[in-house]
């Protein structure tokens, strides 16, 4: 079983200023203030080494909690990755 890994944990991510962007058409800045706040994320995940050098691993993640606006692209409400690790 030394080979297997596996976790849970939560990502809380807190913005405290409000997003700034400008317009793409008009060139005006704007600000946001319902970006501010409390990003919740439930994470968990697993893998397994096949060697020293590779390894397979598999990562889940649900909103539990978003900000009303998320203009960074955080808005998702469930990502799932598979990833091969290649170490040299």
């Amino acid at each position: 079983f030394s080979r297997f890994n596996a976790y849970v944990g939560t990502l809380f991510i807190q913005r405290i200023v409000a997003d700034k962007f400008t317009h793409p058409v008009f060139g005006e800045n704007y600000q946001d203030n319902d970006s501010k706040g409390l990003a919740l994320t439930f994470l968990t995940g697993a893998g397994y080494q096949f060697s020293v050098k590779s390894a397979v691993k598999l990562m889940y993640g649900h909103a539990l909690v978003q900000r009303k606006v998320n203009l960074d692209g955080l808005s998702r409400d469930r990502v799932f990755t598979l990833a091969y690790e290649l170490k040299f």
